[in-house]
């Protein structure tokens, strides 16, 4: 995991108060599955248990802060293949 995708797993810590282990972050390299960890895993009323929601801020959060353009963001993009976090 790079220095990218650590920034990106510590800004999710954050913004969904929860605490993802190394070893869940491994293997959520697709950005469906991490919405839909996030949505099971947090407590923050306006995300528990809707992925979709989780996706809209996920794919905020990529376009603002890495620059990725939200056309290149889908849900079975992958983290560093296809969206070039490192």
């Amino acid at each position: 995991m790079g220095l990218d995708t650590v920034e990106f797993i510590l800004d999710i810590e954050a913004e969904y108060r929860i605490s993802i282990p190394d070893s869940d972050a491994e293997g959520l390299g697709i950005l469906e599955e991490l919405a839909k960890y996030i949505a099971n895993k947090t407590n923050k009323a306006q995300y528990k248990d809707k992925p979709d929601a989780v996706m809209e801020t996920l794919v905020t959060l990529l376009s603002t802060r890495y620059e990725i353009p939200i056309e290149q963001i889908k849900p079975n993009s992958h983290l560093i293949r296809n969206l070039g976090l490192d």
